[in-house]
């Protein structure tokens, strides 16, 4: 015979003293008084049942009286109407219930939804959880759940083990909050199963102040992955104040020297007795196999000179480096940009050592339009197609100025029949004669400006000024 209290928690009370009744009481009483026998049996069963209370919806019909009375049936129980219209909570007894949340299970024993406090008492289940709905596996009802009462014969049986927060009942788990999380809210994210938080709360104070604490914490509040920066990753540091550009000195040797070994070392200009001490020093070739050398120099005194001669002595090693002084091309200017060049062409801009080292180019970027200076007619088609196509875009009028009208074949004939407003060309070829019938081409003459211009050749006066 199993022992009449459990030996460890369980969620179902197991060991049950109901079962025990009828092997219990004499013979005599069991067969003479079968009433009380059944009366103690339901007592019991009674003490080892769970309460849970219930919020659900079950409609009821009311009589037509003054006085607000429910029909009842037969046996005094209130007459629900059909489940799933008005009624959705309205239990069967004997049928099992599920927690939505916790998963746990119990069998419906005794219903009592009709009471001003809805409740069922069920077989004892101690894992159902506040808050939670429940659903009957028959019937289809469903409630939540307001309150767990745990069942005497339960508690003293397991006393102790409510102590432990893996088998205490729902409504004891915020006793625990109160004394273990008292600064953690109580609403927390959905899905944190808060047996298993409060179990690992020290887990979290642990970690205080910890990107690892933060990301719990965050966790258990709002149920997302949290990414903590901190300050020092994103930190703009301000320099030493130090704004200085850095001073550089362009040199050429005739001689193969190590340029590195006149770093900390000062140098001196032969002729214009200049120093400077060399901070650091490149080496770069150009085309053609030209090696260069640039210093960079501070606490410079004195200036130095393009093409004279400098000197410094090797830190190594007792030797004199001797190197020339080139001047550097520090800016440029383009005073005519010239015409033709393609992308990639390579443009000289420091042809002489006078102003630089002679070997500094640039290449051509983009090219850009221009404009035209000079257009001759010769027998005009490609300036009728382009006015029609000017016309086609949407110009209004088509007016054409050309130097030279050429004007051979049957040119003056398609301009008159061209959609050019007017043409106007100059006297240098004679082409009155052409163009009498030509009401579309006018001839403006030049030979007062070309006199004009000769007679300011003549005299070296500006001929410029004709064009102001």
């Amino acid at each position: 015979m199993a022992p009449p209290f459990d030996m460890s928690w369980t969620p179902e009370l197991e060991n049950k003293l109901s079962t025990q009744i009828d092997g219990q009481l004499p013979d005599f009483i069991a067969e003479d008084h079968p009433q009380f026998s059944k009366f103690l049996k339901s007592y019991y069963q009674f003490l080892e049942s769970g309460e849970l209370q219930l919020t659900v919806d079950i409609d009821n019909i009311l009589l037509e009286v003054q006085t607000p009375t429910n029909l009842l049936l037969e046996d005094g129980t209130l007459i629900v109407t059909e489940s799933g219209v008005g009624s959705t909570g309205k239990f069967e007894v004997g049928e099992t219930i599920t927690g939505g949340t916790s998963y746990a299970t119990a069998k419906v024993l005794v219903e009592d939804l009709g009471n001003a406090t809805p409740k069922i008492f069920i077989s004892a289940q101690q894992l159902f959880e506040t808050g939670e709905t429940v659903t009957g596996g028959t019937s289809g009802a469903i409630g939540v759940i307001t309150k767990y009462r745990a069942n005497p014969v339960q508690n003293i049986q397991q006393l102790l083990a409510n102590t432990n927060i893996d088998n205490t009942i729902y409504d004891f788990i915020e006793e625990f909050r109160k004394s273990f999380m008292a600064g953690i809210p109580t609403n927390i994210a959905n899905g944190i199963n808060r047996r298993d938080l409060e179990k690992h709360i020290g887990d979290l104070y642990r970690r205080k102040g910890t990107s690892e604490g933060f990301k719990l914490f965050i966790k258990i509040l709002l149920n997302e992955s949290a990414e903590i920066f901190y300050p020092n990753q994103y930190m703009m540091k301000s320099s030493s104040g130090d704004w200085d550009k850095p001073t550089v000195i362009r040199v050429s040797s005739p001689d193969e020297i190590d340029a590195d070994e006149l770093v900390g070392q000062s140098i001196t200009g032969e002729s214009s007795l200049a120093t400077a001490l060399v901070e650091s020093s490149t080496t770069f070739s150009v085309s053609g196999g030209t090696s260069y050398i640039e210093f960079e120099i501070s606490s410079v005194v004195g200036t130095f000179e393009n093409g004279e001669t400098a000197y410094g002595i090797s830190g190594k090693g007792d030797i004199r480096f001797n190197f020339i002084i080139n001047k550097l091309l520090a800016s440029t200017s383009i005073s005519n940009d010239g015409i033709l060049y393609v992308v990639d062409d390579v443009i000289d801009l420091d042809d002489s050592v006078a102003i630089g080292s002679g070997d500094i180019s640039a290449v051509v970027g983009t090219v850009e339009r221009g404009s035209v200076s000079e257009v001759i007619i010769d027998s005009g088609g490609t300036i009728i197609n382009a006015a029609k196509a000017l016309k086609e875009r949407g110009a209004k009028e088509v007016y054409v100025y050309i130097t030279h009208g050429v004007l051979s074949g049957e040119a003056v004939e398609k301009i008159k029949q061209s959609v050019i407003k007017k043409l106007v060309i100059t006297d240098t070829i004679d082409n009155h004669d052409k163009i009498k019938k030509a009401k579309n081409i006018e001839v403006l003459p030049i030979s007062t400006l070309m006199g004009e211009a000769i007679k300011r050749i003549s005299n070296s006066t500006s001929v410029s000024d004709l064009f102001k």
